[in-house]
């Protein structure tokens, strides 16, 4: 009988042990805050095309000729979006 009661004790504590890891990793994964959607860009200039569809990504990296060959389309991409985060 104790160790029946024993064993039904353990298995109780090891299935709530088991939820509540559950319930606080998925608290976890839904506080995580990071861009989802990236964009790894290499022609050297952009059109104002182009930069209307880049603007779309949160994170959007780009050639370091873009800065120089058409540094107004990275000026309407952040017009567009402004919380992207641009590595040129």
């Amino acid at each position: 009988m104790k160790t029946s009661f024993t064993q039904l004790s353990l298995i109780i504590v090891l299935g709530l042990s088991f939820l509540l890891f559950l319930n606080i990793n998925s608290n976890l994964q839904a506080q995580v805050d990071y861009p989802r959607l990236a964009n790894y860009y290499l022609e050297w200039s952009l059109s104002d095309e182009e930069a209307l569809n880049l603007a779309k990504w949160d994170l959007l990296i780009l050639d370091m000729e873009v800065q120089e060959n058409s540094p107004e389309a990275i000026l309407k991409i952040r017009n567009y979006n402004p919380n992207i985060k641009i590595l040129a």
